[in-house]
This record gives C-alpha cells, structure tokens and sequence, in this order.
C-alpha cells in the first residue's frame, strides 16, 4: 500500500483515479490547486504525486520545483493534455520520473506507472538497506551494545525532552550522512520513509 497525492484542476478525474487507486489498497490525497497542493506536500510525506502540468495558480512543473527546493525527492509523475518538447525536457531536467500525455487510456496507463515506481522503490530501498547495513550499525552500535555510560544528576532531568534531542540528534545525523536524501536517511535508521517522514515533521527538520 502506498501514500498518492493527486494534483488536478477536474475534480472528476480526481475522483475516478482515487477510486482506481482505491481499489488496488492505495491510500489518496487529492489537491485541484497548486496551493492546496504544495500545503500537501509540505505536511506530510508521500511514496508518489502525479500532477497535471497546468493548474489554474501554479503549474507541475513548478510544483515539482518547490518539492525539490524542500529536499523532498518523492517521485513525481506529470500529466498534460498538451505536450511540449519544452515543458518535457524541464520535466526531465527536474527530475520527474514520467511525462504522461492524457488519453482515454490514462487511467490505465497511471495505474501502470505508479506500480512500476513503487516496484523500483521497493528494489532500491533493499538494496540501500543491504549496501549501508554496516553504517547504520556503526551509527547506533554504541548504544545498541550498552557502551554508553548514562549518567543521571542528582537532581534528575526531564526524560521526555533529553528522548526526543536524541531523536532529533539522530534524524540530523542519518540526513547528512544521507546527502540530505530522506529515502536513504530511513534506510540508514532502519526504519519506512513514512515513518521518517512523520519524525522529521515533529522535530521540525
């Protein structure tokens, strides 16, 4: 199962590709303006966001632009009834993952390319756990083995904020050993992107 975000001005092909994507036990957000959208995408993390190209306040390609400014790196898929050699290679440029031209057959054709993503996500998320295994172990060895002599004051401490400045320590760390890549940052902790995603909201990173 994963997390999409649709980003269309029709409001009825929202509806029919949350219902496609229902069915195959996807969970949908849906955004008809580039506000709403980029609202969307800053408040919580998605495995993939299909946007048209042109929204009545914003274009996906400029969408796509404001993810990569905040470091996000979900896979974006675009969508346009009138293609462009210029708006494909800036789609390119940007790093969209597809440029997908509105037919009859959109629907199936989506449903495709989002099962093809989420099969090379999955691949590539066991590969970064097989390939930094060793790093995420010397990241949190220490602890793990009980190395680490805790000290407690004699006057105490407040438990709960010295828990969440370790986590927060640690999101911080896994980031920047990871590039700033968040996928790679979960793998490094071990842990799914959404759940990364759902920490870093907390600590504000």
């Amino acid at each position: 199962m994963a997390r999409l975000l649709i980003i269309d001005d029709e409001e009825s092909l929202c509806r029919v590709l949350e219902i496609a994507f229902g069915k195959r036990g996807h969970m949908v957000d849906t955004a008809t303006t580039g506000q709403a959208a980029k609202e969307k995408i800053d408040s919580q993390p998605y495995d993939i966001i299909l946007a048209d190209i042109r929204l009545p306040d914003a274009t996906g390609l400029e969408l796509l632009e404001h993810a990569r400014d905040a470091k996000i790196r979900t896979p974006f898929i675009l969508i346009t009834a009138v293609p462009t050699m210029s708006t494909a290679i800036q789609a390119v440029n940007l790093g969209a993952y597809r440029y997908v031209i509105k037919t009859d057959s959109l629907v199936e054709e989506l449903c495709s390319v989002v099962e093809r993503v989420l099969g090379e996500l999955a691949l590539r998320e066991e590969n970064l756990r097989l390939h930094l295994a060793p790093i995420a172990g010397s990241i949190t060895g220490i602890a793990a083995t009980g190395q680490e002599e805790i000290q407690i004051p004699a006057e105490g401490f407040e438990f709960e904020r010295h828990v969440a400045q370790v986590e927060k320590q640690y999101l911080q760390a896994a980031l920047q050993s990871a590039g700033g890549e968040r996928r790679e940052a979960a793998a490094l902790l071990k842990m799914s992107y959404r759940s990364f995603g759902k920490y870093a909201k907390k600590y504000g990173i």
